[in-house]
């Protein structure tokens, strides 16, 4: 039984001329080396330097403008109809000696980073086509082209690397298609319980194994021996490498002076944007009225260039908003 179970030569499986049987040449990406935590990855060679792109005609910022008696006003009776049980003398008889135009500002800096991984996979071989080194050598990780699924949004695609298949026996199976039943150990049964493995049972022939004295197993059907899960019984792998592309989005605010605001409460709120900015590579902002915003963006910048050695800068935008205290407060109040 166990001979006739063995998988067919390579050159019975039709559409196979010749069937790679070793692993691809050792190349560089796709040697194993020391990675932690991750058995079977393979961290390729360090992300292609990106060149810093001529840095352009900045956008200017939004005029913020100030705020007026009758804006503060408007602004007070929008939010008192909104809330049916407020009253609205108070907006009629309090004095504004003085008007204070605070602002929050909330610099953003996001860098959206590509990494790539590879690792060993197999599959069942079934007499599928194997695409191995004798088409050509591998290429390197990087030189490999993966189209972007969306920028600034974090996902993984899974990608087949040309040229690093061939074909092994499976080293579960040995190439016999058959491993052994954990089930009954690969003795095909055990002992009749209601008999004790006497086959008779108060001087009668025992009903549940017939009189053997063993109960088939119902596993392997006495066999002792089960299909090869790993190669599905076909004695054979297709191993192959695996190229994982992982995009990230890295996302660092900062925020000015809070007014004694929370700061999910700022993160969450609308506010108006005053700068925008998109580019492979961003500058540093220097002409925000707060000096710190500056400072901010200048080394959030410097850091995230050098924070991500393994990944590969894609893209980079700046979004700048600003909060009125007043819009501020309104939203605390609402929450």
């Amino acid at each position: 039984m166990m001979d006739e179970m063995k998988a067919p030569p390579y050159d019975q499986f039709p559409g196979i001329a010749v069937c790679p049987t070793g692993p691809t040449q050792e190349n560089p990406g796709y040697v194993p080396d020391e990675y932690p935590g991750k058995e079977g990855i393979v961290m390729p060679p360090t992300a292609p330097p990106l060149e810093m792109p001529p840095q352009g005609e900045r956008m200017p910022l939004v005029d913020l403008g100030t705020l007026s008696d009758q804006d503060v006003r408007e602004a007070c009776r929008q939010f008192v109809s909104e809330h049916c049980c407020y009253g609205r003398r108070f907006i009629r008889d309090t004095l504004l000696p003085e008007i204070f135009n605070g602002c929050i500002y909330h610099y953003q800096l996001e860098t959206f980073g590509e990494k790539r991984e590879t690792v060993d996979r197999h599959e069942p071989f079934k007499g599928q086509y194997i695409d191995g080194p004798q088409n050509g050598i591998p290429p390197q990780p990087w030189d490999i082209q993966v189209p972007i699924l969306s920028l600034f949004i974090n996902s993984q695609v899974k990608v087949e690397i040309p040229h690093t298949a061939y074909v092994k026996q499976c080293g579960r199976c040995v190439g016999n298609c058959r491993v052994r039943c954990e089930s009954c150990y690969g003795r095909g049964g055990s002992s009749c319980i209601s008999c004790n493995g006497m086959g008779r049972r108060d001087g009668q022939q025992c009903t549940s194994c017939f009189g053997t004295g063993r109960r088939r197993c119902w596993n392997c059907s006495g066999s002792g021996q089960v299909k090869c899960g790993t190669c599905d019984g076909r004695g054979n792998l297709r191993h192959f490498k695996l190229l994982l592309v992982t995009w990230t989005n890295h996302v660092e605010s900062y925020i000015t002076h809070t007014f004694k605001l929370p700061k999910h409460l700022i993160l969450e709120a609308s506010g108006k944007e005053i700068f925008q900015e998109e580019n492979p590579r961003v500058f540093p902002i220097n002409h925000a009225r707060d000096d710190s915003v500056n400072e901010a963006s200048k080394i959030m910048i410097q850091k995230h260039s050098t924070a991500f050695p393994q990944e590969l800068i894609r893209q980079q935008r700046i979004p700048s908003r600003v909060f009125f205290s007043r819009e501020l407060l309104e939203e605390q109040t609402e929450n």
